[in-house]
């Protein structure tokens, strides 16, 4: 596990046990005409957290395939990254890199 503030870096134990869960439309006269979707769900529990450590628990949903434990750690190890990406986007967009008012500079961007 990555450190986090106040918190040493560790190792944690997690078992990933993960399904595929089916998505239904809102409303009842969007199921008849939208497709079903389906999303993989992986569930990484700490079995033994070191003492006085909260233990970690992610319910992690996404759309790619896990059809096997190497596949699951994968996304896990995937995880903790999320922040940086968004914070990425979030830059990005709000001025640190004024990237979507450079796209209408011109006609042709």
């Amino acid at each position: 596990m990555p450190r986090k503030d106040g918190q040493p870096l560790r190792e944690a134990t997690l078992p990933l046990p993960a399904t595929r869960v089916p998505l239904k439309a809102p409303h009842a006269r969007y199921r008849l005409t939208m497709p079903t979707p389906a999303v993989n769900v992986l569930w990484a529990q700490e079995i033994h957290p070191p003492e006085g450590q909260e233990p970690i628990e992610w319910l992690l949903i996404t759309t790619l395939p896990i059809p096997a434990f190497a596949d699951a750690q994968q996304i896990v190890l995937w995880y903790p990254f999320r922040w940086r990406i968004e914070r990425f986007h979030y830059t990005v967009k709000t001025g640190g890199c004024y990237g979507e008012r450079l796209q209408w500079e011109r006609f042709a961007r």
